[in-house]
């Protein structure tokens, strides 16, 4: 095989002289004689040395093949140091998707910009995903990880809790009850309500639904809203009341307040998913930095 022979006839080469060569390359000299006339052979009896009386030089094919073969070494331990990054999950590509309502969450940047400083040759494909898609995507193998609001899912699943969340009821401040000291259940069953789309929301929307049920209520719900910020939006403008995370208090509106309903405790965990029979070297990587960087709590129990 040719490319066996040109260390061999680097070092002759950037030496010009067998005998230094060998004592270089801890070989015999009549060894080393060998593997240059080999690779002549193989190159189809090309000279590549003029031999002189101390020592030799190139011929023009041997000055053109040292270039290449700097080129070709080169690649050579290039494509050594990637095949073992990628062994040890330093390199590679790693797909994660996201839901529309996890793009609120500082977390996501906050562990994009952690993973891609410690493993800048990970490439980092993300996804934007509808809720109702994500889990079928990752038993797909179409993505390794996912970062939604999800409630509790199958065994075939592995979870990292990145935060649980209350969701509490934004008000107008021009409401009723924007200054009551504490707010019921009975209090709000018959507001009007801004309500999370099942379109973009479906777990959070069924999820609000069943609450209300089990309390023998149905919402008075007067308009749909894709996001967390809309419904704050909504909620200033007067068209209803309406539940958000208590994350969103730092985004509020000087028009509403954020309460919580005594009897009303509903909470929404934000989750980093993955398949449990996924292989991939690199996912390790991404929920080590999860644990570190995300987490509020500092926990990377599997929980599910």
């Amino acid at each position: 095989m040719l490319i066996r022979h040109l260390p061999f006839f680097l070092v002759v080469a950037e030496e010009q002289n067998f005998q230094r060569a060998s004592q270089r390359l801890n070989i015999a000299q009549s060894a080393l004689s060998r593997r240059i006339r080999d690779l002549e052979a193989e190159l189809g009896d090309v000279p590549l040395f003029v031999r002189m009386p101390r020592g030799v030089r190139l011929t023009p094919s041997g000055q053109a093949l040292l270039e290449d073969t700097r080129a070709i070494l080169a690649g050579v331990e290039d494509a050594k140091e990637r095949a073992t990054r990628i062994m040890n999950g330093e390199a590679g590509a790693l797909r994660i998707g996201y839901s529309i309502g996890a793009v609120r969450h500082a977390y996501i940047t906050d562990l994009f910009n952690a993973f891609r400083s410690a493993f800048p040759k990970v490439s980092l494909e993300t996804f934007l995903l509808p809720v109702e898609q994500i889990t079928e995507q990752l038993k797909g193998g179409v993505i390794d990880a996912a970062l939604f609001y999800t409630p509790e899912l199958g065994d075939e699943f592995s979870v990292l809790e990145l935060a649980e969340e209350a969701f509490l009821l934004a008000l107008p401040t021009t409401h009723r009850l924007a200054k009551a000291e504490t707010i019921h259940f009975a209090d709000i069953v018959e507001e009007d309500f801004v309500w999370y789309a099942k379109m973009f929301s479906p777990t959070v929307h069924d999820r609000m639904l069943a609450e209300f049920a089990q309390r023998g209520a149905t919402p008075r719900i007067k308009i749909e809203s894709p996001t967390a910020d809309t419904t704050i939006r909504l909620v200033a403008s007067g068209l209803g009341l309406g539940f958000v995370p208590m994350m969103e208090e730092a985004r509020l509106s000087p028009d509403v307040v954020l309460k919580p309903v005594e009897d009303f405790k509903v909470t929404w965990r934000f989750r980093l998913v993955w398949l449990r029979s996924n292989r991939s070297v690199i996912l390790p990587r991404l929920i080590d930095a999860a644990s570190v960087a995300i987490s509020p709590t500092g926990s990377g129990d599997d929980c599910a």
